[in-house]
This record gives C-alpha cells, sequence and structure tokens, in this order.
C-alpha cells in the first residue's frame, strides 16, 4: 500500500482538486476515491471527497432525490460539517418534507435502505434519532450496519435499542452480531436474555440454540457448552436432545460427574410436566383471548390435571374463574375464586376476582329485576312491576331511572300520590332530566283530571261560577296549566264579565304564549267591545304577527283593517247570536263531514238549514255548490257558484270552480259525442261537439275530434277549420293538426301550401306519429307541388273495405281447406281492387295447392308486377317453379346416382329451362359433370349457381377450387379456397380446404390432380406397395417391443427398401440401433429422419438427446477424475479444475458447472465461482438450488451483501427443504432481509 505523502496518492488528490475547481464533480469523485483506496487514512482526500459530493449535491438541486445522495455522502465523510448539515435540510425542505420531523427522517431512511443507498440510510436514522430516541430506529440502523459488514456499529445500535426499549427480537439481533463476530459468550448471553422476555418463541429458541452450537464448534469438549445448548434444547421442548447434551457434559467432565448437569438430567421429568403444564395454561389464555371460554376452561383443569399439587395452582384457579366471569356465570366464578383462596389467602387475583364477580351479580340481578319490571310493565302487571322495581331499588335506592319506572307504574294504577313521590325521587337524584319533570307534571295534570272533568260538565251546563270554582281548585294542583286559566277565561266571558275574562287569558298567554295565541285575538274583541280601539288594534296585530293563518285569521285582518279606517267598534255578541251562528255552523260542519263521506242526499238538507240562519254565508253558499257538483248536478253548482262570487267577488279562487264544473258540463257532451262517433255517427257527434264547444269553447282536443268528424263525412273545409282552431288553442299537444291540414290542403290541389305545413310540421315534431309520411310528401311535394294526392272518400273506402272483407274470407276459406270457395272470394277481392298484389298472391297459393301451376304461376307474377320487392312472394314463385319442375329433377337425381351421368344431365337441362334461376339445379348438373369428367362444363355450371345464389351454394367455391387445382391454376384454386372459408369457416369441407390452401401457398407446384378412373387404377398398384413397407414397419415396432432388435433392423431395412423418404421409418431403425447401443447408426437415422420432415420436434429432440448422452459418456471419465482430485486427502484443486473444463467442453451440464464452482471457490477464485454457479442455475435453476446457496456465500465473500441476500432468498423459496436452508434463513436475517 502506498503512504499519504506518495507522489501517487498526492497525484491523485491534486487532480481531483483540478476537476473540482473545473466543477467537474464526477471526476473529482473518482480521483479522490482512488486516493483513498491507495491510503484510506489521507484524512485530506478524505475531506476534498466529502465537498465533492456537497458541491455536486447543490449542482443537482433540480433533482432533490439525487441531490440528497450527495449531501448524504458528504455528510457521511464529515459528520461535523455545518454547512453539509443544513444543505441536506435545505434539500428535505424542496421535498416537500420536514427535516424536524421524526417520522419524515424515518420515511426518508426508509427509501433509502429499500434502494440500496445504505450511506443514506445511516445519516437520516441518525438524525430520526436525534430527535427522538426510538428502539426501533436503533435496529434499523443496527441493520444497515450489518448488511456493511460494521459488525461494532450494529451491536452498538442494537444496545441502544436494548437500553430504550429492550426485547426478544432486539437481544437475538445483538447476538447474532456478536456471534459474527465470533464472540460466542456475548452471543450466547443476549440470546438468553432473549429467552427471558419470550421464552416460547421458535426464533428466539432457534437462535439460542445455534448460538451454544456455534459455541460447540469452537470447544466440542466443554462440558458447559453441552450444559448450555440442553438448556437451548430444553427451552425450545425437544427433552430428549436436551438429555443427550447433559449426558455429553457429564462424559466430558473430569471424573464423569457433573452436578450441574446431574441436576438438570434427574430435573427433565419435572420440567417435562411443567412444559406440559404451561402449555395447557397457555392455551388457555389465547383461547379466552379468542373469547372460547369453554375450551379455555377445559385447557386450564387439563393443566390442573397434569400437576394438581403445582405451587401455582391458585392461579389457574383464577384463570378458570375469571373464564366463567366472561361467561357470566358468576356462582362458578366465585366458587374457583374462593377455591383459589384457600389455597393462597393472600392471592390478590383471587380477591379482585371476588369483587368484581360479586359486584357484577349485584349488577345482573338489577339488570334483570329492571328488565323483568319493564316487561311486567308492558303487559299490564303494574303491581309485579312495582314488586321487581322496588327489589332494584334494594341494591341501588337512588337510581333515578327504576324510581321513574316506579313512579310510571303506580301512575299506571292511578295511585297519583306514590306516583309523584317517585317522580319528585328521580327528579332530585337527576335534576337536569326533562323527562322526569314532564312526567312529574303529568302526574299532577292526572290528579287534577277529575275535578277539571267536573268543572267542565258544569261548564257544559252552564253553571259558570261553579265551574270557575273548579278550575280554580284545579289550578291549585297544576298551576302552570294554561288551558285552566283559559278555562276560567270562557266561562267569565260567557257570564259577560269581559275585564275578568281579559284577565285570565292574559294569564293563559304568560304561561304558554304560543299554545294560547287565540288569547291575543280574543282580548282585541274584549278591548272593541268596550270602545278601546288602540289597545283593540294592538292586540289583533299581535295575533296576526303570530298566527297568520289562525282560525281567526280573517276576522282579526277584517276588524284591523275596519277601525284602521275609523269604523265602528264592534260589540260582542250575545249569547243567543252565538248559539245561532254555532247552530248554523255546527250544520255546516255535519254537512261537511257527511259529504266528505259521500253521503250526499243527507249533507244536502243541513247545508240547507245552515243557509236558513246564515243566508249570506258566502262559504256555506260555496260549500252547497260543491256539493251539487258532487252529486253530478251540474247546473244548480254552477248557479251557486255564481252566488258565492257575487258575495265575495274579491275571491279569486270562485271563478275557478265555476270555470271547472262548465268544463265537466261541456266534458259530458263531449263524452257522448265520441260515443257516437265510435259506433259511426258522425253527424250526431258533429252536433253534440258543438253544443260542447259553446259551453267550454277552449278544448283544443274536442276541436280536433270535430275535425275528424267533419273529415269522416267528407267536409273538408269544415274539418279544416277545427283542425285550425284547435292547433291555436294548443301548438304543441296538437301538432298532428298541423299534417292533417297538410293533407286536406293536397286534396284541395294546393300543394305548395301542403308542402310549408308539412315541413313546419317536422320542424316542430321532428320524430312524431306523421314524421315518416310527411318527409315521404315533402320530397314528393319539393319536386312537383302539382303532385299532390287526393283524399278518399267514403265510397271509395267502403269499395275497398268490400274487397278486403272478400280477401279476410277466403284466407279463412283457405285454411279450412275449401279452395274453390277461398278461390271464388279471392276473384270478388280482386274484381273490387285490382292493384292490391296481397289478392293476387293468394290467389296464386290456392291455385298452387290445388297443383294447378298453370294458373297459379301466372297469378304470382302479377302480384310480383304490382309489389316487384316483396321477397316473400318471389320466393313462393320459385317455389311454385321448382314444384313445377320437382319430378325432373327427382328422375335426374336417380339418374346420376345410378351412374347414369349422361341422362342425368339432359333431365337436368330440361328442369334448368322450366326454372333457370333456381341455383340448386345449377350445382347438381355440374356435380353431374364432375362425375363424367366434363371438368370444363362442370366449372361454368358451379359459377353460374354462385351467381344466382353466392351465399345458399357457397360450397361451390370448393369444388371449384378442385377444378382449378385439377387444370393446374393453383392462383385460381388458392382464391377459390379462400372464399369459401370466409363464406363457411366452419364448414363441412373447412378443414380440407384450410389444409389445400396452406399447402399451395407453400408451394404453387403442389396442385393435386382429381383421380380419373385410370389414375385410381395406378394408385390402387402404389397403395399395394405401401402397404407391404407399412406391414414390415408394424412388423419391426412389434419385433422392437418384444426386445428381438436384430430381427426389427432387419423389417425397417425392408420397409425402408420400399419407402426410403419415410422420416418414420428412419426414426424407428435408429431407436432400435440405441436400444443396441450403436449411438453411431443411430445418431445416422436421426439425422435421416430430420432431414425428410424438419418440423417434427420430436426427431429433432431425439437426436439431440443422443449426442447429449453420447457426449455425457465420454465427458463422465473426467468429472469422476475431477471429483476424485477435489475430494482427496490433499485435494488436488487444479487438476480438479482442469478435469471439470475438459469435461464442460464435452457436455455443457449444470452438475458439471456446480462442481467446477466449488472447486474454483475452495481455490479462491471467487468470480470464477460465481460465474459457473450462475450457469449451473441458468441450464437447471431447480436441480441446482444448492448453486444458489453457494453463489450466496461467493457474494458475501466479495462483500456484496444485497446480492448475496437475493441469492440466499431464492435458495430458500427454490428449496424450502434443502439441506442448508436453516444456514440460508440465518444468513438472510444477518443481512437484515425477510
Amino acid at each position: 500500500m502506498a503512504w499519504a505523502d506518495s507522489s501517487q496518492v498526492i497525484g491523485l488528490n491534486n487532480d481531483g482538486v483540478k476537476a473540482l475547481n473545473s466543477n467537474n464533480y464526477q471526476l473529482a469523485i473518482q480521483k479522490f476515491e482512488a486516493a483513498l483506496k491507495l491510503d484510506p487514512n489521507y484524512k485530506l482526500a478524505r475531506d476534498n471527497l466529502a465537498i465533492a459530493h456537497n458541491n455536486y449535491g447543490l449542482q443537482l438541486r433540480n433533482n432533490p432525490a439525487e441531490a440528497l445522495k450527495q449531501f448524504h455522502q458528504a455528510l457521511y465523510l464529515n459528520q461535523t460539517n455545518v454547512t453539509t448539515m443544513q444543505n441536506v435540510e435545505g434539500i428535505i425542505r424542496m421535498m416537500g418534507k420536514d427535516p424536524k420531523s421524526f417520522a419524515d427522517r424515518v420515511a426518508l431512511g426508509d427509501q433509502a435502505r429499500l434502494a440500496a443507498d445504505f450511506v443514506g440510510a445511516i445519516i437520516e436514522y441518525s438524525a430520526a434519532l436525534k430527535l427522538k430516541d426510538d428502539p426501533k430506529i436503533h435496529v434499523k440502523l443496527g441493520d444497515v450496519y450489518r448488511v456493511r459488514d460494521e459488525t461494532d456499529k450494529a451491536i452498538a445500535e442494537y444496545q441502544a435499542a436494548a437500553r430504550a426499549g429492550d426485547s426478544a427480537d432486539i437481544e437475538v439481533k445483538l447476538g447474532q452480531a456478536y456471534q459474527a463476530k465470533k464472540d460466542i459468550p456475548n452471543a450466547i448471553a443476549a440470546y438468553t436474555k432473549a429467552i427471558t422476555f419470550k421464552s416460547d418463541d421458535a426464533d428466539v429458541q432457534d437462535a439460542l440454540v445455534a448460538g451454544w452450537e456455534e459455541a460447540l464448534k469452537e470447544n466440542p469438549l466443554a462440558p458447559e457448552n453441552h450444559i448450555g445448548l440442553g438448556q437451548a434444547f430444553q427451552y425450545r421442548g425437544d427433552f430428549g436432545q436436551a438429555e443427550q447434551e447433559y449426558q455429553q457434559a457429564i462424559r466430558f467432565s473430569p471424573g464423569k460427574t457433573n452436578p450441574l448437569a446431574s441436576k438438570l438430567l434427574a430435573g427433565l421429568a419435572g420440567a417435562k410436566v411443567q412444559a406440559n403444564l404451561s402449555k395447557h395454561v397457555n392455551n388457555g389464555v389465547d383461547l379466552q383471548a379468542k373469547g372460547q371460554f369453554d375450551a379455555a376452561i377445559a385447557e386450564y383443569q387439563q393443566a390442573i390435571a397434569a400437576d394438581p399439587r403445582n405451587k401455582d395452582v391458585d392461579d389457574i384457579y383464577v384463570n378458570i374463574g375469571s373464564a366463567y366471569q366472561a361467561k357470566k356465570d358468576y356462582t362458578n366464578a366465585l366458587t374457583w375464586y374462593q377455591k383459589a383462596l384457600s389455597v393462597d389467602p393472600s392471592n390478590d387475583q383471587a380477591k379482585a376476582g371476588i369483587t368484581a364477580a360479586t359486584n357484577l351479580q349485584k349488577d345482573t340481578i338489577v339488570t334483570e329485576k329492571y328488565a323483568s319490571g319493564g316487561q311486567k310493565f308492558k303487559a299490564g302487571d303494574y303491581d309485579g312491576a312495582i314488586a321487581d322495581f322496588q327489589a332494584v331499588l334494594k341494591v341501588n335506592p337512588n337510581d333515578p331511572d327504576t324510581l321513574f319506572s316506579l313512579g310510571a307504574s303506580y301512575q299506571a294504577k292511578k295511585d297519583f300520590d306514590d306516583a309523584i313521590k317517585c317522580y319528585q325521587q328521580a327528579l332530585a337524584a337527576n335534576p337536569k332530566s326533562q323527562q322526569f319533570k314532564d312526567a312529574l307534571d303529568q302526574a299532577y295534570i292526572k290528579k287534577a283530571e277529575p275535578i277539571i272533568a267536573a268543572a267542565v260538565k258544569l261548564h257544559e251546563a252552564k253553571n259558570y261560577d261553579g265551574a270557575i270554582a273548579g278550575y280554580t281548585q284545579a289550578l291549585q294542583i297544576t298551576p302552570n296549566n294554561a288551558s285552566l286559566w283559559y278555562n276560567i277565561a270562557s266561562a267569565e266571558y260567557a257570564k259577560q264579565e269581559y275585564n275578568r275574562a281579559k284577565d285570565a287569558y292574559q294569564k293563559a298567554l304568560g304561561l304558554d304564549p304560543k299554545g294560547q295565541v287565540a288569547d291575543w285575538y280574543l282580548i282585541g274583541a274584549i278591548d272593541e267591545n268596550y270602545g278601546r280601539v288602540p289597545e283593540a288594534l294592538g292586540y289583533y296585530q299581535k295575533y296576526l304577527k303570530e298566527a297568520p293563518t289562525g282560525t281567526y285569521a280573517a276576522a282579526a285582518k277584517e276588524r284591523f283593517d275596519i277601525l284602521s279606517k275609523g269604523g265602528k267598534p264592534e260589540k260582542i255578541k250575545s249569547e243567543t247570536e252565538l248559539a245561532n251562528e254555532k247552530a248554523a255552523d255546527e250544520q255546516y260542519q255535519q254537512a261537511v263531514k257527511l259529504q266528505q263521506s259521500k253521503q250526499y242526499d243527507a249533507a244536502l238538507p243541513l247545508y240547507q238549514k245552515a243557509l236558513q240562519i246564515a243566508p249570506n254565508n258566502a262559504d256555506y253558499v260555496f260549500a252547497l255548490g260543491t256539493l251539487y257538483q258532487a252529486m253530478g248536478k251540474l247546473s244548480d253548482a254552477a248557479d251557486w257558484y255564481q252566488k258565492a262570487i257575487t258575495l265575495a267577488p274579491n275571491n279569486a279562487d270562485l271563478p275557478k270552480y265555476l270555470a271547472e264544473v262548465k268544463n265537466l258540463q261541456a266534458g259530458q257532451i263531449f263524452d257522448q259525442a265520441s260515443a257516437k262517433q265510435t259506433s259511426g255517427d258522425n253527424a250526431g257527434a258533429i252536433e253534440l261537439y258543438k253544443q260542447g264547444l259553446a259551453v267550454s269553447s277552449k278544448n283544443a282536443r274536442v276541436w280536433t275530434n270535430l275535425g275528424i268528424a267533419y273529415q269522416q263525412t267528407d267536409q273538408w273545409g269544415p274539418a279544416r277549420d277545427a283542425y285550425q282552431k284547435a292547433y291555436e288553442i294548443d301548438a304543441k299537444g296538437e301538432i298532428g293538426d298541423l299534417y292533417l291540414m297538410a293533407q286536406l290542403d293536397e286534396n284541395a290541389n294546393q300543394g305548395a301550401k301542403a308542402l310549408g305545413e308539412y315541413q313546419n310540421y317536422l320542424r316542430q315534431a321532428p320524430t312524431g306519429q306523421y314524421a315518416s309520411a310527411a318527409k315521404d310528401r315533402v320530397k314528393v311535394l319539393t319536386a312537383n307541388p302539382t303532385n299532390v294526392v287526393r283524399l278518399q272518400t267514403q265510397g271509395q273506402i267502403a269499395q275497398i273495405k268490400t274487397a278486403n272483407d272478400a280477401y279476410d274470407a277466403g284466407v279463412k276459406l283457405q285454411t279450412g281447406g275449401d279452395l274453390d270457395g277461398a278461390i271464388a272470394k279471392y276473384d270478388a277481392a280482386i274484381a273490387a281492387n285490382p292493384n292490391e298484389a296481397a289478392f293476387w298472391y293468394a290467389r296464386g297459393t290456392a291455385y298452387q295447392a290445388k297443383k294447378d301451376f298453370t294458373k297459379a304461376i301466372p297469378d304470382y307474377q302479377k302480384a310480383l308486377s304490382l309489389s316487384p320487392n316483396n321477397k316473400d312472394m318471389q320466393a313462393v314463385y320459385n317455389a311454385a317453379l321448382a314444384e313445377q319442375s320437382g319430378p325432373v329433377v327427382n328422375e335426374a337425381i336417380q339418374k346420376q346416382t345410378a351412374g347414369d351421368f349422361a341422362g342425368a344431365i339432359e333431365l337436368y337441362k330440361k328442369a334448368i329451362a322450366t326454372t333457370p334461376n333456381d341455383a340448386t339445379l345449377y350445382t347438381n348438373i355440374a356435380s353431374a359433370y364432375q362425375q363424367a369428367e366434363d371438368f370444363a362444363n362442370a366449372k361454368t355450371s358451379f359459377q353460374k349457381a354462385l351467381q344466382l345464389d353466392p351465399k345458399g351454394q357457397a360450397d361451390n367455391n370448393y369444388f371449384l377450387g378442385i377444378l382449378d387445382e385439377n387444370s393446374g391454376q393453383a392462383p385460381a384454386a388458392i382464391s377459390d379456397y379462400t372464399k369459401y372459408l370466409q363464406a363457411q369457416p366452419k364448414g363441412q369441407y373447412a378443414v380440407i380446404a384450410q389444409g389445400r390452401l396452406s399447402t399451395l401457398r407453400a408451394n404453387p407446384s403442389a396442385t393435386q390432380k382429381i383421380v380419373t378412373k385410370a389414375a385410381a387404377a395406378a394408385q390402387a398398384a402404389d397403395a399395394a406397395k405401401l402397404g407391404e413397407a407399412q406391414a414390415a414397419y408394424d412388423a419391426a415396432v412389434k419385433a422392437q417391443t418384444a426386445n428381438n432388435l436384430d430381427e426389427a433392423l432387419v423389417q425397417y431395412k425392408k420397409a425402408l427398401a420400399i419407402s426410403p423418404n419415410e422420416a418414420t421409418y428412419w426414426y424407428g431403425e435408429g431407436t432400435a440401433y440405441q436400444a443396441k447401443n450403436d449411438m453411431d447408426n443411430a445418431i445416422n437415422d436421426y439425422k435421416k429422419a430430420v432431414s425428410l420432415n424438419p418440423r417434427e420436434n420430436t426427431y429433432k429432440q431425439t437426436l439431440t438427446a443422443a449426442q447429449a448422452a453420447v457426449n455425457a459418456a465420454k465427458a463422465a471419465p473426467l468429472v469422476d477424475a475431477a471429483i476424485k482430485k477435489q475430494t482427496a486427502a490433499k485435494p488436488d484443486l487444479p487438476g480438479a479444475i482442469a478435469d471439470y473444463e475438459a469435461a464442460l467442453k464435452l457436455n455443457d451440464d449444470a452438475y458439471t458447472n456446480m462442481n467446477l464452482g466449488t472447486a474454483y471457490q475452495a481455490a479462491n477464485n471467487l468470480p470464477k465461482a460465481l460465474e459457473k454457479y450462475r450457469r449451473a442455475i441458468a441450464l437447471d435453476p431447480k436441480g441446482s438450488a444448492d448453486a444458489m446457496y453457494y453463489a450466496g456465500t461467493v457474494l458475501e465473500g466479495m462483500k456484496q451483501g444485497p446480492n448475496a441476500l437475493r441469492e440466499y432468498q431464492n435458495y430458500v423459496r427454490t428449496a424450502p427443504t434443502g439441506q442448508f436452508v436453516n444456514d440460508a434463513k440465518a444468513r438472510i436475517k444477518a443481512l437484515g432481509g425477510k
């Protein structure tokens, strides 16, 4: 190593300074790092490197994450540099985080750690710890130091974590760090401490075992190491292993005696019992925590059974008691708590359990009795409820809810005095309860109710003094009852003691301003009665403000308006006057109820009686009008509505009712008109529509109906006027009338006017019911405004109806089988309307049903001339033609089937002459031509069939492909097959067509000839030879299966002599040679099979395997020699490596690569070892899982911790039960992984 003052180190530092001054920070960093590699203690280069990282971070400020990495490096190199600290904090703020936030600094540390930026993680975790001493962060920082192999720093952090908040996990990590330093005593001390935190934790137990095993490796004869390992096994519950280690300790002790080991050995049986007991207790605790109390109790009882005399049995009794308590079984809980105290009278948990269970038991009694009392109260068992509530109060005498419920029970029994006492006690216990206050008030009211009821009876009997005395007595019980003061006021009012009444009204208002709002009006009336106008106006105004829609609102407003304008004050009406008004109102109210229940006849005399008393009451007059309207007496209703309008001319609603009843009058007339119109009496309908419109002229729909009635009687002008009127009243609702007017204008020969109306209709109703027809008319009239359409008169419509009726009758007769009768009716229909295609068509079907094609076909032709686009008619016409030629076609098919192709062709020609557009006939004749080997005519006929019916005869494309192949026209055949597959992708010839298409595209010259009779004979001869070859091949396979390889080879060669280009035969012969271990001939045969059929992967794979087997056989001696050299007592590693390398040149397999890797690793050539391990993994990932573990150990040796961690994790995932899995897991933990 060079020294700090050497020219090389100084030169590198100077070069770095030059790069630093020229702002080339990356080059500067490289130079300073190179200097420090030569001399790690060169402080100047270290300080300069810190400056370079800092300045580079400033240059990267637009990329805060990268800048922070540079500042981290700078601060790590110089941890006291204030400027760098400020830069770190500044860039953290730029990232939207708070450098003074513990959580933010931890998060940044986590991000750096995940990105393998361990320097950044160290800086951030350290900064976080300055803000808060957190054991978890000490552990994270320690883990980072472990990954960087800075074990002493890792130990310091784990110790700091333990000081801040020790745990089993921390002590395990501390122990692993000590163990990595080979400081086994401290490692074991840490593991032992971890056991005290979590003795049942499997990881902690494993760590303690691993620590003692490491101690044994260093000194396998030390008895204390065996004792320590035995205790570790004992913690893990492995008593057999523990026993063996204690015995080993005794064997290795002087004189083969060891008191401690003997003591531990003797105590194993008790330890087993204690372990079993602890297991059941722990299981019980876990089950109890999950709420599985019965299962927990069973576990506790098994623990007791395991050791009934255990010194801690009282604690188990307490656990059982707590489980019963959790089940709310307080009796059993108390039994077990008492049992615990009988064992240990000082057991505080048992005492606390007894107190809690006793209180809970009392609470249960309270809860159950309270609930029972509530249920009895609901069921009406008030005495039972009282008993239950009193039982609750014995336990909890001041419970307000129970006192309240007891009071309610007394009140239900009408024992108001006891109820009041209970409510008072409940309120004393809970003074803020509004419910209790309301209940107490209600009890007072209930107590006063009989007195009030008696007073009301006296009031009703006009014994006002007696009533007032009763109300006053009730007030002594319920002094805040505003209604009682109102009743007193009413009695005084009836006595005409108005000033006393006023005082009582005011007291009622004082107690209940909202509920007694009407009193403002009554006080106003009293003041008006005495001429106190200003006061009266004030009270009326107050009433209207508080109750603008109240009972007296109209009267108050009326009196306020009159008095405000200087009107005369009104005296209070006498009792007689009031009685008359009341009587009238009673008649009126009763009549209203009867009317509401639709008892109209009973309501009528009551309304009339009310009007006899108050003839000018507009409300009564209006109500009588509504009654007449409900009775359907619309004329009477209209008269009374008119009288109501006269009495109350300012009521805006009354004219609406009058208009409604008039509409109803008109509606009855309109309904009659509609009925006549529906029955065909348009003249009668017109007269009724006119009468109705005279009553109600604004009904747009009626005007439309009138227009239709006029139009149905051929009165075009009045019809248009009616449509016009309807449209003017409701343009939106009667938009269709625009179209109807346009029709009438067309009929009047006013095409231009009609065009405008059609266009206007389409603008307003583009999707209306007449839109399609309107568009058609616009198109026609736009082209020629004079091309108008006349409407049919009723006579013309009648004639069409006659034709349609005859047609319908003909259809019915034809359906019933009366063809002649049907034809007669069709004749009549045609005579009435000869331009209807359906009539001609129907008659044609009847003639066809009679097999009279000479008459049916002309009728079909006539129907098609009238409706040329009717596909259904065309299809039936074609079918008729086909049926007519059916016998000829059947005879042709018979001849073709019998092989008389010439005779079949002549008959097909005759059928085609009758039905020249029948595509099927052309297909049939084409097949006959092809069978007769007349390929030219066959092709022409197939093409004609396709021309007539491309979809129905799509198979002909396939047949044309065969014909074009036969004539050597590959492009045409390709086109034919393509068209067929496009039309019939799943057709019956699809597979064959696809095969031919693939063949011709690959080799257009590979067209197939149609097998003629001569060619068929030649093929039969070839087939015989091929049969001989196949028979020889089958015999060879059979002989080979029977392991008669020589006979198999004879038969293979016989097959190949006949068919030398059959790849299957060469492959079979190769397998026979390979079975005889004649690998050279086998490989030659496999190569021949591959050359003949290069697409068959099996041939290629077998050839490759055979070659590999040959190479492996050649390499095997080299591998064996290498293994012997490597595993010799004095290993010859160079010789082993040379043999492995030579073997790999012959056979590059995973096993040999992995072995070579172990040899290179043993020779400390770690890069080459890693290369071979990775080659083995690439060749066979599963079979070479051990190579992953070896690669991890190599990478650790190369100081590549993160890469090593990945290899260990890959190994554990690939081989979870592999031989190195425990070691791999230990290394993963050590490297900070999971």
